[in-house]
C-alpha cells in the first residue's frame, strides 16, 4: 500500500450505517465527513442493510440478532470501498472483514453497548464480543478511533489490542456569535432545552418533572422538548401546558441548529444510558451550560461545577437543584457557558482534531 504523502490528496472510503429514524448519515459520521483532515478526501458509502425505525439500535426483538448478522456478513456479497480508495474508515457497527486496510471508529465498545443499551449479559454477549474483537484485532484493521477514555477502556475490556486504540473526538466548531451573547431581557423566556429521542433512556420523564417543579418559581420559564413521546397521558399533559412546553417530535438538523439551540439558556440531559452525548457537545459549542448525568464519557466533557453540573441518574432532586442554580443566576450561566466554549475550542476544533486523525492515518498506512 502507498505511503500517505502530504504533497497529494489521499482518497478514503467512509462507511457508515444510517440513522434509524431519519435514514440519513448519523451525526458523528457527518461531522467527520464534513471535516476531513488536510490532504484527505472522503467518499461516502452508506450501509445497505439497516434497522427498521421502530427498532433503531436500542431495542431487542426477535429481529435484532438476524439483522445484525446480515449486516456483519453483507460485505461478502457487496464489497465495500471505492476503486480509487487507499483505505476504509468505518463507523459504529459497520464492522466487516474489508478487502482494503481499514480504520474503525465508535463512541463505545460492543460490550458497553450490549450491556448498557440492550441489557445483554452472559455467554451470548461474550461470544458476540469475542467474534467482533477478533475482527478488530486482525491485521487488516489498522486502528480503532474512540471519542473518550471511557470508550477506550471498554474496547480494552472487550479484548481489543490496546495499542490499536486512539482517542480522537469528532470535530466541532464554536457556533458563530457564541462568545458575544446579549444580556437577557426580562421579557424574553428562560428556556430549558431537552433533546432525546428515547423517552425512557434519555430521561424524558425527569426533564418534564424538573420543569414541573420549577415553573412556578421562575417567571416566564419554558421547556423546549425535542423527541418522540409515545405515552398518551404524557402527551395530554404537554398539550395542557402548550403555552409553557414547546414539543417537537422530530426536527431537521438545520432547524435544531439555527432555531432551537439559539434560544436555549440551559441544556438538560438526565440520561440513564449514553456513550458520548453529541447533543451535549453541540450545546457547549454554543456556550450553553449543561446539566446531565455523571455517567460514561460525560464527566470527561462536562466539568462539574465549571461548565455545568453532573447528577446521579434518576435523582430528580439533584437535577432540579442544579437547574434552579443556573436559572436564578444569569452571570453563572454566562461564566459556565464560556467555560464550555473553552473546552470546545481547545479540544474539538476541526483543525486540531483533523491533525490528530491525519497523524493516525500516516502512522497506520505508512
Amino acid at each position: 500500500m502507498k505511503k500517505l504523502q502530504r504533497s497529494s490528496e489521499v482518497n478514503c472510503t467512509l462507511v457508515s450505517d444510517r440513522d434509524p429514524l431519519t435514514r440519513t448519515l448519523r451525526t458523528g459520521a457527518t461531522l467527520r465527513y464534513r471535516n476531513p483532515p488536510e490532504f484527505v478526501s472522503y467518499d461516502l458509502q452508506l450501509e445497505r442493510f439497516g434497522y427498521p425505525s421502530y427498532l433503531g439500535h436500542y431495542r431487542v426483538s426477535p429481529l435484532t440478532i438476524p439483522l445484525s448478522a446480515a449486516k456483519l456478513f453483507s460485505e461478502a456479497l457487496f464489497p465495500v470501498g471505492k476503486k480509487n480508495s487507499t483505505f476504509i474508515h468505518s463507523f459504529f457497527w459497520s464492522i466487516h472483514r474489508y478487502s482494503l486496510p481499514w480504520i474503525h471508529e465508535n463512541d463505545q465498545s460492543l460490550g458497553q453497548y450490549l450491556s448498557s443499551y440492550l441489557e445483554l449479559d452472559g455467554s451470548l454477549m461474550r461470544t458476540i464480543v469475542s467474534i467482533t474483537s477478533s475482527v478488530l484485532n486482525s491485521s487488516a484493521c489498522k486502528g480503532i478511533v474512540v471519542w473518550s477514555e471511557w470508550a477506550r477502556n471498554g474496547f480494552v475490556k472487550d479484548g481489543v489490542e490496546q495499542s490499536k486504540i486512539h482517542v480522537i473526538p469528532p470535530p466541532v466548531d464554536v457556533a458563530p456569535g457564541s462568545y458575544d451573547k446579549p444580556v437577557r431581557c426580562k421579557e424574553v423566556p428562560l428556556n430549558i432545552l431537552f433533546i432525546g429521542r428515547d423517552y425512557e433512556r434519555k430521561g424524558g420523564e425527569i426533564a418534564l418533572k424538573v420543569f414541573d417543579s420549577l415553573k412556578n418559581t421562575f417567571d416566564n420559564l419554558h421547556l423546549i422538548y425535542v423527541g418522540e413521546i409515545r405515552d398518551s397521558a404524557v402527551l395530554e399533559k404537554i398539550r395542557q401546558e402548550k403555552n409553557k412546553i414547546i414539543h417537537y417530535d422530530h426536527v431537521t438538523r438545520q432547524f435544531l441548529q439555527q432555531r432551537i439551540f439559539s434560544s436555549a439558556d440551559i441544556f438538560l440531559l438526565p440520561t440513564n444510558a449514553d456513550a458520548y452525548g453529541m447533543s451535549i457537545i453541540e450545546a457547549m459549542s454554543r456556550g450553553i451550560p449543561v446539566v446531565s448525568s455523571g455517567i460514561s464519557a460525560i464527566p470527561e466533557i462536562v466539568e462539574d461545577g465549571a461548565s455545568g453540573f453532573l447528577c446521579r441518574p434518576g435523582d430528580l432532586e439533584s437535577y432540579t437543584k442544579a437547574c434552579a442554580l443556573l436559572l436564578g443566576d444569569e452571570e453563572r450561566r454566562r461564566v459556565m457557558g464560556q467555560k464550555a466554549l473553552v473546552y470546545v475550542s481547545e479540544k474539538l476544533l476541526p483543525q486540531t482534531v483533523g491533525q490528530k486523525l491525519y497523524n493516525l492515518y500516516s502512522e497506520a498506512f505508512s
